[in-house]
């Protein structure tokens, strides 16, 4: 079994495209029902947000289970979310690794944006908004590079001083023009993609901000009682989800304008299998506002942790 594992490993296995090749795979086998994701488990152990979560899954194509294991600790002096990821053979039951859960999450994560994105934002998006300055913050920078031909990055944080530290790295790392600005609005106002990866459980981005043609991929908010949008930013939109049983369970940002009256389940126009398999169309036409409300999901996990386990050991077997 595998147990040590990092994102340097993650990333001499992978790559954005090869991620995005994973996920989509793994959604159109969850829409087709040859995948499993049940409702993820959360436990909650303080007032704080502090919680254990538990994700099991299954692939059946790739002829493995698994499950993902988080603690969740949000003030905590370390890393915000640690856990681990254990595959299992379907075929005898048999475990066949353990891995470290951040490096593939934060692979994942982007990865899953950015084929989002491929499908919903207009092809000459050429302008980056990132609202948030952690991990995620650099891996969507990374990941909307590959995707479209982003020539300027607008960043924007709580914090000018962590802003600047992932400016400074993009610029270092990607040969990007990057620019930290003094405010969500005045970012988000001139962006043609937007990324919200942030912790907060309150909006931290307004509708009324965002350009006609532009496509916004919210990821940070993952429960029923926080949003990273305003009710306004989920009107506006062509709205597409991961899975709609998971969306209208657990995400805040649609959950809170939908209990308000403000729209109705209808407003989710597909999810993002629907969109993979032409079933749905994503953007209409270059005015439209696009939104992808991303939760994170089981099968895309499996889906890469199965495919670095192969690519380890044939690198191991040469």
């Amino acid at each position: 079994m595998i147990h040590e594992f990092d994102l340097e490993v993650a990333k001499a296995n992978l790559s954005v495209s090869i991620c995005m090749d994973l996920i989509a795979n793994a959604m159109i086998a969850l829409h087709r029902r040859e995948a499993s994701a049940p409702a993820r488990s959360k436990l909650p152990l303080s007032h704080h947000g502090d919680m254990l979560m538990t994700m099991p899954g299954v692939l059946s194509n790739d002829g493995v289970a698994g499950v993902k294991t988080l603690m969740i600790r949000p003030r905590g002096a370390g890393p915000s979310v640690q856990g681990l990821v254990t595959l299992y053979k379907l075929e005898s039951g048999t475990p066949v690794a353990t891995l470290d859960a951040a490096p593939i999450t934060e692979l994942r994560t982007a990865a899953a944006s950015a084929l989002a994105t491929t499908h919903l934002a207009r092809e000459d998006a050429r302008a980056l908004a990132i609202l948030g300055t952690g991990v995620q913050a650099r891996s969507h920078i990374e990941a909307m590079l590959v995707v479209r031909p982003v020539e300027r990055v607008l960043i924007w944080g709580r914090s000018t001083e962590k802003a600047q530290f992932v400016a400074h790295w993009a610029e270092a790392h990607l040969n990007v023009e990057v620019s930290v600005g003094p405010s969500a609005e005045s970012v988000v106002s001139q962006a043609d993609i937007i990324c919200t990866v942030t912790s907060s459980p309150t909006p931290i981005m307004k509708g009324e901000w965002v350009r006609p043609g532009a496509h916004v991929n919210i990821v940070g908010a993952h429960t029923p009682s926080t949003r990273e949008v305003d009710t306004d930013a989920v009107k506006r939109s062509r709205l597409f989800v991961e899975t709609r049983a998971a969306a209208l369970e657990e995400a805040g940002d649609i959950l809170m304008p939908l209990n308000a009256g403000e729209i109705n389940e209808d407003h989710v126009l597909g999810e993002l299998a629907d969109v993979l398999l032409g079933k749905v169309k994503g953007r209409v036409g270059d005015a439209d506002i696009t939104a992808y409300k991303s939760l994170g999901n089981i099968v895309q996990d499996l889906a890469i942790a199965h495919h670095i386990v192969q690519r380890m050991r044939d690198n191991t077997c040469r």
